[in-house]
């Protein structure tokens, strides 16, 4: 689904919120954060790999799942609000047909 038709069936709080959160997405300071996130990430597998503990291990390992959830944000929510406008609209076509029978 494109994005004019993503933002077609979202109700337009939910269209708002993905608008300004694909304008961040495209904003230079994010293109910073993702380049932090990567870093910090690989940084993270390294602690991981090298830890003197299990206790230590884990927490690297944590750590570097949430940077690659930063790295991961812009994909996620574009299927997060292309998934909710594909049910409305669904929805939109199941209650055409109950109302035709």
């Amino acid at each position: 689904m494109d994005m004019m038709n993503i933002l077609k069936w979202l109700p337009d709080d939910d269209a708002g919120r993905m608008l300004d959160l694909e304008r961040l997405f495209e904003m230079p300071g994010w293109k910073i954060v993702e380049e932090w996130a990567a870093t910090s990430g690989e940084s993270a597998q390294v602690r991981a790999a090298n830890a003197g503990s299990w206790a230590d291990n884990r927490i690297a390992y944590g750590q570097g799942l949430v940077y690659n959830e930063f790295l991961r944000l812009a994909e996620r929510t574009l299927i997060e609000y292309t998934n909710m406008a594909e049910q409305a609209k669904l929805d939109s076509e199941l209650e055409d047909e109950e109302g035709h029978e």
